[in-house]
């Protein structure tokens, strides 16, 4: 399992987010685009109405 370091931690309180290499693999995290895409109804080629 993996842990965070304090770098890590500090990054995160104050970016709001964290970018973890190799978190999992990639071809799930194309399937979870994927499908969050088609959940959202919007186009992630359309960016004149982005959905955040």
């Amino acid at each position: 399992m993996m842990s965070l370091d304090p770098d890590q931690i500090e990054r995160f309180v104050t970016d709001g987010y964290l970018k973890l290499e190799g978190a999992f693999p990639a071809d799930v995290g194309q399937r979870c685009l994927r499908e969050l895409w088609a959940a959202t109804g919007c186009s992630p080629t359309d960016t004149a109405d982005p959905p955040f």
